[in-house]
């Protein structure tokens, strides 16, 4: 039991980074979510994941997120990507950031009574595409 939460710990330090860039893409876009959820609330519900992808460009993750929704916004310049993943009749709010071979994820989507972890689908969705 000690050593999960000295790994969620150490996971929820690793992704400060792409949780900052959540939390705008969360301010901009996120309004289906922060109408009933609070802020907070949603960053610690938020799924993350970070995988090293050294043949990844910024114009395949960008493909990559066209096919499975929407970009939102995109800044090449420092590979950050916001987009809406489809995942069945709801959408997801991704953050991608590619920087050097390395692929940062964010995802939250809004569950309801029965939770269908459609937030990790949506990663799922990008990381079959990729």
């Amino acid at each position: 039991m000690m050593n999960l939460k000295r790994r969620r710990k150490q996971n929820l330090q690793d992704n400060t980074e792409i949780l900052k860039d959540f939390e705008y893409a969360l301010d901009k876009y996120g309004k289906f979510a922060t109408a009933l959820e609070k802020k907070d609330q949603i960053l610690k519900k938020c799924v993350t994941e970070t995988v090293s992808k050294p043949q990844l460009s910024n114009s395949k993750l960008k493909e990559a997120l066209v096919f499975v929704g929407n970009v939102l916004e995109a800044d090449d310049d420092n590979g950050i990507f916001i987009a809406s993943v489809d995942v069945g009749r709801v959408k997801a709010l991704t953050v991608c950031k590619l920087s050097q071979g390395t692929l940062s994820i964010a995802s939250y989507a809004k569950e309801g009574l029965i939770k269908q972890h459609l937030a990790e689908k949506a990663i799922q969705s990008i990381m079959k595409r990729i």
